[in-house]
């Protein structure tokens, strides 16, 4: 008996098969275990698809160092699974040739009682050889290459097999004609689709003005951003990106547009588009992706290695989407790659490898998210095999969590190495080796602004500050907020000192952490803190002269002018406190003037007027604010500004 420790191993017709069930447990001699597990019979000319024929599990443990402990099995029962339909049936409409990427089209049936129905969700697929055809993760199995493969496929744990042989696969769809990728809202862009040959020659399926159509269907990743008619005609919604694709013939193709507030492009139409001295840059060129206009060449060939070609484009901080278009032109020559990094180090590279036996090959390495995240020197994105064309590549970074995407396919998702994100980025391209023809053609640069932000515009004065995270905020100066996002900040009042803060003008409340919550922010705010003095104990201000103005040409109505006095006062209570009256007590000190006293906050600002025939210019007057408080024991006090001013 053979096997491996905590392995049930199969046998079938007397033959054993694999040891394919996998148990692990710990085991001792005073307790039983359950051990349960399912397995599928797959059928082939060797061991049939009969359950009946199944004679025997064997449970086996290597236990080299005892021969005393005995192990027993009870209770042992196989039971078989009953599914809907005990068989399954597929039909393949096979064709001669295929296009690259085309859907095989096949139905699987389900048969019972000599009956057969279609079953359209629920199967899985393994393709036996993927070089042939491929599985994809919809579902849908596709034509990748000539030859056979042997397709499984399950549902409801009852399996089919069947076989595959594909002719010959030809031609992609090529949607880089598509003159508009970066739109404004409300903007339109016709899809322009093409069916390449392998022998180089072209089938236009839809037109760049979309007058020809042939069979060819579209649909958008997300209709929210950009939506997309019959026709291919493109509409922009709302900032952000959506994958348009195109399907011909069983066949996709996609391309991303992107929707927002271009912040930096450059199309090469103007010399000022480039202005770098860089020997390794030799000029622009008649090679366009649209249109009569020009791009920009590349000459990579240089030394053993050639400089990179730095500030061919940068994205500023905080960008979330870059884009670029470059060609390749198929020779079987070693290019070189792009590289998207922030000063040296860390950085993501884009490699162009050369072709291998008349056939192009993609980087194998898929080292993504190991060391810190998918930016760093050692992790490249798993790049695709070299194709003759224009190739769109774009980049989001949204917080720096970064995707991208090669001709509308994503090819890394991962997070920025701690200290690269939100970096101004530069997009450069090195040559890969000392060979000739590893000159490319670069075009349509655009960095896009894909996510509104709203500025929060916080201003505050002396006695305390306001922190954004840890950082403290400069007042006056915006912070930039994604919109629907929210901002928390902390308002920190020095000792002695009370926060009043008010957003758009509206007085708000702090939370018990002194912290206040922007929430679902989709606007410019104006955050306003003032930092006052916190009150224990009742005070009134206004003792100064400079408080009291004095009107000699007061008109009483009589036709003379007379003399008024103006004198201004605040009380300032605490909290637990109320102000029962206020006034000023005036000249000789028996005439008290009062104020009536209507549910006023805990500042009390007031002035008082005395005026008259009998208030003469070459009088001497006295002055003394007062106000009437109660504690919160219901206590009453008078206070006043202190000694009387003579004036």
């Amino acid at each position: 008996m053979v096997g491996q420790p905590g392995v049930i191993n199969r046998y079938q017709d007397g033959s054993y098969q694999a040891y394919d069930i996998n148990y692990s447990a710990t085991l001792n001699s005073s307790e039983w275990k359950t051990v349960s597990t399912n397995f599928t019979f797959l059928g082939d000319e060797t061991i049939g698809d009969k359950a009946e024929n199944c004679l025997s599990f064997i449970f086996w443990l290597d236990k080299p160092d005892s021969n005393t402990d005995d192990y027993y099995i009870k209770d042992f029962v196989i039971t078989k699974y009953v599914a809907d339909y005990p068989e399954l049936k597929v039909t393949v409409d096979e064709k001669t040739s295929y296009l690259l990427n085309e859907k095989i089209s096949h139905t699987v049936y389900g048969v019972k009682d000599g009956a057969e129905t279609p079953i359209t969700s629920g199967v899985t697929y393994k393709s036996s050889n993927e070089g042939v055809v491929k599985v994809h993760t919809d579902g849908t199995i596709r034509a990748v290459g000539a030859g056979s493969a042997t397709i499984t496929a399950i549902y409801d744990r009852v399996p089919v097999q069947f076989n595959v042989t594909i002719g010959e696969v030809d031609g992609v769809l090529d949607l880089s004609k598509t003159e508009k990728t970066v739109l404004a809202s409300d903007e339109t862009s016709q899809m322009a689709v093409d069916l390449v040959k392998s022998d180089s020659t072209v089938q236009t399926l839809v037109k760049a003005d979309g007058t020809e159509v042939e069979d060819v269907s579209f649909s958008t990743s997300d209709a929210n951003v950009a939506t997309v008619s019959e026709s291919g005609l493109v509409t922009a919604k709302k900032p952000g990106t959506a994958l348009i694709t195109a399907e011909y013939s069983g066949t996709t193709k996609s391309l991303m547009m992107i929707v927002g507030n271009t912040t930096a492009s450059k199309d090469f139409e103007k010399d000022s588009d480039f202005s770098v001295s860089d020997k390794t840059v030799a000029n622009f060129d008649t090679k366009t992706r649209t249109g009569s206009g020009r791009s920009l060449w590349v000459n990579a060939y240089s030394s053993n290695q050639a400089e990179a070609v730095s500030s061919i484009f940068s994205a500023p901080q905080n960008y979330e989407t870059v884009q670029w278009w470059y060609y390749d032109d198929g020779e079987d020559t070693n290019k070189g790659f792009f590289h998207f990094m922030t000063g040296s180090s860390p950085r993501l590279n884009l490699w162009i490898w050369p072709v291998s036996s008349g056939k192009f090959y993609p980087d194998n390495r898929e080292n993504t998210t190991t060391s810190g995240g998918c930016i760093n020197v050692s992790g490249y994105p798993k790049t695709k095999a070299r194709s003759k064309g224009w190739h769109q590549v774009v980049i989001n970074n949204d917080d720096g969590h970064i995707t991208l995407y090669y001709d509308g396919e994503l090819l890394l998702d991962g997070n920025m190495t701690e200290g690269a994100a939100n970096k101004a980025v530069g997009i450069g391209y090195q040559r890969w080796s000392s060979e000739e023809g590893a000159d490319i053609w670069m075009d349509d640069f655009a960095h896009v602004e894909t996510v509104a932000r709203h500025n929060v515009t916080v201003t505050y004065g002396e006695n305390g500050t306001v922190k954004n995270g840890d950082a403290d905020v400069v007042s006056g100066t915006p912070i930039q907020v994604k919109g629907g996002e929210s901002l928390t900040l902390k308002v920190v009042a020095n000792e002695g000192y009370q926060a009043k803060v008010t957003v758009d003008n509206q007085q708000v409340a702090l939370q018990d952490d002194n912290t206040v919550t922007l929430s679902n922010i989709t606007a410019n705010k104006a955050v306003a803190v003032t930092f006052e003095k916190v009150i224990t104990t009742p005070e009134i201000s206004g003792s100064n002269a400079d408080y009291i103005i004095a009107q000699d040409d007061y008109d009483t109505g009589d036709g003379e002018k007379h003399f008024a006095y103006v004198s201004y006062y605040k009380a300032a209570i605490p909290a637990t406190y109320q102000v029962k009256g206020l006034g000023m007590n005036f000249g000789d000190g028996t005439n008290t003037i009062a104020l009536p006293v209507n549910d006023w906050t805990t500042d009390y600002m007031f002035g008082v007027r005395v005026f008259g025939k009998a208030v003469k210019k070459e009088n001497t007057y006295t002055f003394q604010g007062f106000a009437v408080v109660e504690d919160e024991e219901g206590n009453e006090s008078t206070i006043t500004t202190g000694e009387p001013i003579t004036k």
